[in-house]
């Protein structure tokens, strides 16, 4: 039981680094979201 939960918990960990790339480098490259911020 432990071993997988581990694993599993490495797996979401890799996910959110994964995302946390693709959310900084879409903004890093992209002004979209800001203006998106600005509109609402």
């Amino acid at each position: 039981m432990m071993p997988l939960f581990k694993m599993k918990k490495q797996a979401c960990n890799r996910l959110c680094k994964t995302l946390d790339k693709k959310v900084s480098s879409n903004s890093n490259n992209d002004s979209y979201p800001a203006e998106r911020l600005s509109e609402a």
